[in-house]
């Protein structure tokens, strides 16, 4: 069963062994949320679905939340409309760009770091 979980050093170490000793480099997801942990200040929730590869990540500042999803696949349709994420990594129904978890960085610290703008993929 998928539950959400704190995203910690250990967590980074866990998943990059993990993907190490299986010959793949460090998933996209992890590199996004070491890039919060390593400037601190930012707590960082994760939640690794049961039934396909999707992860979805909630960076928290000040109060405030960001929540990405990583995926090779699109989402559903509904939630995606719905806007359940304020940022889609990979295959998205809305829109024909492929975000990178470099671009998802960017929008969570203009949003997380600025009160004013809430930058969902546009």
């Amino acid at each position: 069963m998928a539950v959400t979980r704190r995203f910690t050093l250990e967590t980074y170490a866990e998943y990059c062994l993990r993907a190490q000793t299986r010959g793949y480099p460090t998933p996209k997801w992890v590199r996004f949320c070491f890039h919060f942990l390593s400037k601190g200040g930012y707590g960082i929730l994760y939640y690794d679905a049961v039934t396909t590869v999707s992860k979805y990540v909630t960076i928290r500042k000040n109060k405030k939340q960001f929540k990405v999803r990583f995926s090779n696949h699109k989402p559903n349709k509904g939630k995606e409309i719905d806007r359940l994420c304020d940022f889609f990594v990979g295959a998205s129904h809305l829109n024909a760009n492929w975000y990178t978890w470099e671009d998802a960085i960017k929008a969570a610290e203009k949003y997380l770091d600025n009160p004013e703008k809430h930058p969902k993929n546009t």
